[in-house]
């Protein structure tokens, strides 16, 4: 790797969304076909936005009403 390559911060990689939510590809590739949104490099590349995965997790973010 150059050694002064700088990663896009905010931004990553399918790898480090699988790893980061401890899923695989196929689950990753579920939740871009229900709406998480990408960016298309080519055919077989694509890039997540960190604010992208924090708008899912707060849309599907679930509280439960004890005072019932």
């Amino acid at each position: 790797m150059n050694p002064s390559y700088q990663p896009l911060a905010g931004v990553l990689t399918e790898k480090e969304v699988c790893e980061f939510l401890g899923i695989t590809k196929q689950q990753l590739d579920t939740l871009r076909y229900n709406g998480l949104p990408f960016i298309k490099l080519n055919e077989r590349r694509r890039l997540y936005f960190e604010s992208d995965l924090m708008d899912l997790f707060k849309a599907r973010r679930v509280t439960m009403n004890t005072a019932e």
